[in-house]
């Protein structure tokens, strides 16, 4: 008995769309280790970067890329980039909403 093959059936598995944010993420992840290692090597690791105090054993149990002290960590953090900026709606919400202008 001979199989019949069908040319209009596609079984190649399906791949999922990236997920640009996990990407990112996992990019910002990795060059924040690699900051970490090049510390390690120039012998700055586990110092401020700002007053090149040592940073406090409990933050660096619990992120061991961080860069700042307890003194200086909100305000390196109010400097860094929002990362979930805020999307324009666009023209499908042109319905009037609380606070908006029309």
């Amino acid at each position: 008995m001979i199989p019949v093959v069908s040319a209009d059936v596609d079984d190649s598995p399906i791949s999922p769309a990236p997920d640009l944010a996990a990407l990112e993420e996992l990019e910002s992840d990795l060059a924040a280790v690699d900051r970490a290692l090049a510390a390690l090597d120039d012998g700055s690791y586990g110092r401020c970067q700002v007053c090149r105090v040592v940073i406090e054993s409990e933050v660096m149990t619990s992120s061991p890329v961080a860069t700042h002290c307890g003194a200086h960590r909100a305000v390196a953090l109010s400097l860094a980039p929002d990362p979930s900026p805020v999307q324009d709606p666009g023209p499908e919400s042109s319905g009037s909403q609380p606070g908006s202008w029309s």
